[in-house]
């Protein structure tokens, strides 16, 4: 890439769904449970995933900076520079690097922080055919007033939360299934195709069979 952000691959290059995935060491060193879960449910190989290394979670996933000492909350504003890379760097060298006849259609998907990144992101630029955001940080500080006053311009959502989420002793953090739930209401009566499932467990249950379960939704649907 012309950038010095790694990426990975996994998939299919020929297929027609790319789905790009903002992961971090962590979650790269277990990727291959959820390429399983995901192979499970989509023997048909008909996808490719990308999986975008970020070097600072907390920094360069999110929308504005936020800083709570109260609350132990310190953000930061990378997220417009990560989508930048992503719209501008990474999608238009995939669509020339695996060229096929068929048009390749792109989406985004991410659990914690990158499911805020992407529902953030599907206010942004309308270059996504869906986005996934799995147990998604919807309780950022200042994230209900942006969707209310800003258009999606994603068509296809998928939303999904653990149903002990919100069974923390952070304050902030207690308000995820408010948030979810009142996001995904808010693109029901938009007109947006969205999709809300509740999991079991907590916030790091089953991460990758709930991402295989938001990305086989959208290139399903």
């Amino acid at each position: 890439m012309a950038s010095e952000r790694k990426n990975y691959l996994y998939g299919n290059p020929k297929a027609k769904n790319w789905i790009i995935e903002p992961i971090d060491a962590q979650s790269l060193r277990e990727k291959e449970k959820e390429i399983k879960a995901l192979q499970k449910l989509n023997p048909e190989d008909n996808w490719c995933l990308v999986g975008v290394l970020i070097d600072d979670w907390q920094w360069d996933l999110t929308p504005w900076h936020v800083y709570d000492q109260k609350n132990n909350l310190d953000f930061g504003n990378g997220g417009k520079r990560t989508l930048n890379y992503v719209t501008k760097e990474l999608i238009p060298e995939l669509k020339q690097s695996y060229r096929t006849q068929k048009p390749k259609r792109f989406y985004l998907a991410g659990y914690s922080l990158a499911g805020l990144f992407a529902m953030w992101s599907a206010y942004q630029t309308d270059c996504f055919d869906g986005v996934a955001a799995v147990s998604p940080s919807l309780w950022y500080p200042g994230w209900e007033e942006y969707a209310e006053k800003h258009q999606i311009k994603t068509p296809r959502v998928y939303l999904s939360l653990g149903d002990k989420e919100a069974k923390t002793k952070n304050p902030v953090m207690a308000t995820v299934e408010k948030a979810v739930s009142g996001q995904y209401e808010r693109l029901r009566a938009e007109g947006v195709r969205v999709q809300f499932d509740m999991n079991k467990g907590n916030h790091f249950k089953n991460a990758d069979v709930r991402m295989a379960k938001g990305i086989s939704w959208l290139i399903n649907d």
